[in-house]
């Protein structure tokens, strides 16, 4: 009888599971798997969370059927990418869609990958960036929307920095009530600008934003340009953008009303 100790070997079988099995559980939290092109075969071996990304049943596939998931736009760009890496060790860290086979659905896919002439074999490695492709869309989608209320909208709407008051941008709504241009405002703060007819109103505003992040509704008297006196109905609130905050500030005329209920009340007083 003979005892060979195969310890060692049996840890090390065991840790190699283990290892395998964490990749693994950190490729699907993370929604990244990794492959392996063999050139002389064309043969691609993927890991279970690339296949689950791509669609696909199996460890291995052929590197056309992978190629075909690609949306036809995609298809020169990654053929170009894969041959500059193998022939000019150039790069390979590309974006493009696929239509998944498994579920047709369409998802955004970030793959990099190295070349290792001595195996003429591609390692490489892909993520499903659907989700955050979708978020920077809406996020677009948001901004430009912004921009275009911020552009069209008959109400004063000011951007001031939280920290001195000072001025970062206004709309053509706040040139048509207040009478100043973006030059003229952009670097100032409104006390420079002596835009405040009531310190009261200014101290309202200033309690809200610090107390609530906010304040709605209140009631204010400006100075324009001109000197003219201007009723508004203003409502702001406290924006952090890189961490850096902002003071959003929206101010609806109502001069015309006002006037009007003075002229009411002065009427109603005469008679």
């Amino acid at each position: 009888v003979t005892f060979i100790d195969i310890t060692e070997r049996k840890q090390a079988e065991e840790a190699l599971r283990e290892s395998e099995n964490r990749l693994q559980r950190a490729e699907s939290v993370a929604h990244f798997g990794n492959w392996d092109l063999n050139l002389a075969e064309r043969k691609v071996r993927a890991s279970a969370s690339a296949g689950v990304i791509y669609g696909l049943q199996g460890e291995e596939m052929s590197l056309a059927d992978l190629q075909g998931l690609s949306l036809p736009e995609y298809r020169t760009m990654l053929d170009t990418a894969l041959t500059n890496l193998i022939e000019h060790n150039q790069p390979y860290n590309v974006e493009f869609r696929i239509q998944r086979p498994s579920d047709g659905q369409l998802r955004h896919i970030h793959s990099f990958a190295e070349y290792d002439p001595d195996r003429r074999a591609v390692f490489g490695v892909v993520n499903d960036i659907t989700e955050r492709k979708q978020a920077e869309e809406a996020l677009r989608d948001s901004e430009e929307k912004f921009r275009n209320a911020f552009t069209i909208s008959i109400d004063a709407v000011n951007i001031n920095r939280l920290q001195d008051g000072m001025y970062l941008t206004i709309n053509n709504g706040f040139t048509q009530i207040m009478g100043y241009t973006p030059e003229e405002c952009i670097g100032k703060t409104s006390i420079e600008l002596n835009i405040w007819v009531s310190p009261e109103d200014r101290q309202a505003l200033v309690e809200g934003l610090t107390k609530r992040g906010e304040a709605a509704n209140l009631e204010a008297h400006f100075r324009a340009k001109n000197g003219d006196i201007k009723y508004g109905l203003m409502s702001a609130s406290v924006l952090e953008l890189s961490g850096i905050k902002y003071i959003l500030s929206i101010t609806h005329n109502i001069t015309e009303r006002k006037q009007a209920e003075e002229a009411l009340q002065e009427s109603e007083s005469m008679l």
